[in-house]
């Protein structure tokens, strides 16, 4: 399988899949992946519990490690957010990020485990950015669906630098966060960001509009109340992020953001 092209597919095969210009039979195939799962499962060792807990662990485990998905073919070349081949020159681009479902637990346990992949998930994000103009929410392939709602992306990328995965780029991160932060995506652009972003600047939480016009299947005004949470949760890690780097003023102003859960009343 390729997204760049026929070429890239057929080097993945002769990468993975061919040995001494032999095409692999099934059971080789079984067998080598079974080795690098075997490889990938030994990073963590456990003890105790009865042999279900064990299995249970170690299927909960390979869960875990399923995604992101390596987005780069063998020879490092990947289809980018404006649609033109790009190449990771000594890293793997990664793609599919739900990031919504995984910046609670998944994202940290991946920066503590596999902390080169944690990198090139951190490089690949920014990459998306620089592509799209804009962070993902959502990002199935090299387009955002917009599902779900909240601002995930921001803890995700900030969970990611206090793990160190972002070293060296933690300006350019901050930069695209604090744009994600403050700002919209243009409505010719296909990224949602923080929609509902103008009446949560403007009083404090996403004022809910169930005329508001969607992007795609999820949109934060339909939903004002979790959005609200989502995004006072986000400015809260922003403003950490902020005060590391010196950012006062900005720490200052994330931070009393993030008490912005206290504008809802149920």
């Amino acid at each position: 399988v390729s997204h760049v092209d026929l070429e890239g597919a057929r080097g993945n095969l002769r990468a993975e899949g061919m040995r001494g210009g032999r095409l692999l039979g099934f059971e080789e195939m079984k067998a080598q992946a079974q080795d690098a799962w075997r490889k990938e499962l030994g990073k963590v060792r456990i003890e105790g519990g009865s042999p279900d807990d064990r299995t249970v662990f170690y299927t909960a485990l390979y869960h875990a490690f399923l995604q992101p998905l390596a987005g780069s073919d063998a020879d490092g070349r990947y289809r980018g957010w404006d649609d033109a081949v790009h190449r990771a020159d000594g890293w793997t681009y990664y793609e599919f990020f739900s990031l919504w479902d995984t910046y609670r637990t998944q994202n940290q346990w991946l920066a503590m485990t596999q902390p080169q992949r944690a990198r090139d998930i951190a490089t690949s994000v920014l990459k998306i950015h620089e592509q799209s103009g804009w962070l993902p929410r959502w990002g199935y392939a090299n387009f955002d669906t917009n599902i779900m709602t909240g601002d995930p992306v921001t803890p995700f990328l900030v969970d990611l630098w206090r793990f160190g995965a972002l070293r060296g780029n933690e300006r350019q991160a901050y930069a695209a966060l604090k744009q994600n932060a403050d700002g919209l995506p243009p409505a010719e652009s296909r990224m949602g960001g923080r929609s509902g972003n103008e009446s949560y600047l403007r009083q404090g939480f996403v004022q809910y509009d169930k005329a508001f016009k969607p992007k795609g299947m999820d949109v934060d005004p339909h939903h004002g109340g979790s959005a609200t949470l989502e995004y006072a949760l986000a400015d809260c890690s922003l403003a950490q992020m902020a005060q590391s780097l010196g950012e006062t003023s900005d720490a200052e102003r994330y931070a009393a953001r993030g008490r912005n859960w206290r504008q809802l009343w149920d």
